[in-house]
């Protein structure tokens, strides 16, 4: 036996995760039947474009589920509860705002790009046709900037999940390395498998069931709680307790920010979803019934970890990516041994397999439609299957999850100010916002907070940049400087190209320089409009 067969728990482990991914696989299998039955009755082949994007398929109702799985992930059974064990009531408190608050975001962020160039599939073909010009090179590099910034995002949301999900079948279940890696696999395989046949419609079908199993679950272990907590035994809460602390105040700024960066603005995953809903006008409504349901979960298994803490069922022995389950448990210890534990993690099995498939629908976006962009869809279906055999790889290397996720939203908000300007339409600000004000405000935010980190750890480079991307904590300062120097690097830009503008004739004509364009913007671009050229 490759475990002790006197423990059920164990092999009801192994037994309810193949059974969830068995009938998400069949749902899935279905859906995709269903799909290529409609589009042979029509005549129509599955496109790249229609692989990543689903464009305008899509109800809006649809969207909030697919939204809410998206957003979703094991990482939510570990990350919060870890959390708010340091920053304390306010860091919960803060995180689920800032979780659901991406989420609403992206029916206004979302929907001022597809207003402005509604033929775009993708964040890094919005930044291409963006950034165009005269010159052939006019866009390469916002849109290289998004793609790098995209892949790097996905790459460590998924190795994320894969992580969490390897980690929790391990020291919580219980279950040897050789069989939790053998689930692990088989979660990605078959969240693969239908991704990479049906591409972005299934993976938003299939979202609904995940969301509704995920919800109902959230619901039963609600249920639980509120019946092992000792409600009348709790000590008073302490001012740590209660988040007043620099982690807790740190707060405020940093979860607002790095959720909004990491989980919607650089999240390719999110940004499908804009261009698959049937109406731009329907997608506010998805987002804040997604926003809404993403908070209240967030919050859940966040104040489930915090009640632990307050209770005294998690102390120094618990692992801080158990503080979620420690409540159903007497033992500081946290161990399977019981049904709320069982049903906690076929919660995650369910999370983790509808993160997966949209970070791996999201990695074919980024792909798909700038470095393999006019190549047959077999590459892009096949570069996805090496990524993800790639962060396996990664996963079984157990890094903390928390410093994976520090570490893209630090790199996301870097980029923010100049995305985020590059959203806004009208004449003056798309001719002051150019490749060249992007550039540096890259270079300002990865300079700056670098710089601050070596500052504060006395001068150490390896010490110091460690600090900085890795080991802050979310501390807001660091988050301030990474902003602050974006903001500064943009200005600079901007202020370059006014000068060189005012320097140099006012119609460069079709000959103009991609150094020109580069740093002072196309002079045959002054409206907030694409041209039509740029929509082919």
């Amino acid at each position: 036996m490759l475990w002790d067969s006197s423990d059920p728990w164990r092999a009801a482990t192994v037994r309810g995760v193949v059974v969830v991914l068995l009938t998400l696989l069949c749902y899935a299998i279905t859906i995709s039947y269903l799909d290529y039955k409609r589009r042979k009755r029509l005549t129509a082949e599955l496109s790249p474009e229609e692989f990543i994007t689903a464009r305008g398929r899509v109800s809006s109702l649809s969207i909030a589920f697919s939204w809410f799985a998206t957003s979703m992930g094991s990482w939510c059974l570990v990350t919060p509860p870890s959390y708010g064990s340091f920053a304390g009531l306010l860091g919960v408190i803060m995180y689920a705002v800032a979780c659901g608050g991406a989420v609403v975001s992206m029916a206004y962020i979302g929907g001022a790009a597809r207003a402005l160039y509604p033929e775009a599939c993708s964040l890094p073909d919005f930044m291409r046709r963006r950034f165009s010009g005269r010159a052939a090179a006019s866009g390469r590099l916002a849109q290289g900037l998004a793609v790098t910034m995209n892949l790097f995002n996905m790459c460590v949301a998924l190795a994320a999940e894969y992580t969490t999900f390897l980690e929790l079948l391990r020291s919580y279940s219980g279950l040897p390395f050789r069989i939790a890696l053998c689930l692990l696999i088989a979660m990605a395989l078959a969240t693969l498998a239908y991704t990479i046949a049906g591409g972005l419609f299934v993976s938003i079908m299939t979202d609904r069931l995940q969301a509704i199993a995920a919800l109902s679950l959230v619901g039963v272990l609600l249920v639980f709680t509120a019946s092992v907590v000792p409600w009348d035994g709790l000590p008073p809460l302490s001012p740590e307790l209660k988040g007043y602390t620099y982690s807790g105040y740190s707060s405020i700024l940093t979860m607002p920010l790095g959720l909004l960066v990491g989980g919607a603005l650089f999240s390719e995953a999110m940004w499908q979803r804009v261009w698959a809903i049937e109406e731009r006008r329907a997608m506010a409504r998805a987002a804040w019934t997604a926003g809404f349901a993403v908070a209240a979960v967030i919050f859940f298994f966040g104040f489930v970890g915090f009640l632990a803490v307050w209770s005294g069922k998690a102390t120094a022995e618990t692992n801080m990516n158990l503080y979620f389950f420690a409540i159903f448990n007497d033992s500081p210890i946290a161990s399977l041994t019981n049904l709320p534990g069982y049903l906690s993690m076929l919660c995650a099995c369910i999370m983790s397999a509808g993160a997966a498939d949209s970070m791996q629908n999201a990695i074919a976006a980024t792909v798909g439609s700038s470095l393999l962009r006019g190549r047959p869809l077999w590459t892009t279906r096949a570069c996805v299957v090496l990524c993800n055999a790639a962060l396996l790889l990664v996963a079984c290397a157990s890094v903390p999850v928390l410093s994976l996720f520090l570490t893209s939203n630090l790199a996301a908000t870097c980029l923010m100010p100049s995305v985020m300007m590059s959203l806004i339409p009208g004449t003056c600000v798309r001719a002051a916002v150019t490749e060249g004000s992007l550039m540096l405000g890259a270079v300002g935010g990865v300079g700056g907070l670098s710089a601050y980190g070596i500052y504060k750890a006395g001068g150490g480079l390896g010490a110091g940049l460690a600090l900085a991307w890795l080991g802050n904590e979310y501390a807001y300062d660091y988050f301030l400087v990474a902003l602050g120097g974006a903001s500064v690097g943009v200005v600079v830009g901007v202020t370059v190209g006014l000068l060189l503008r005012s320097c140099s004739p006012g119609n460069a004509g079709a000959d103009a320089d991609y150094a020109a364009e580069f740093w002072a913007g196309s002079h045959g671009m002054r409206s907030g409009r694409p041209r039509k050229t740029e929509l082919k």
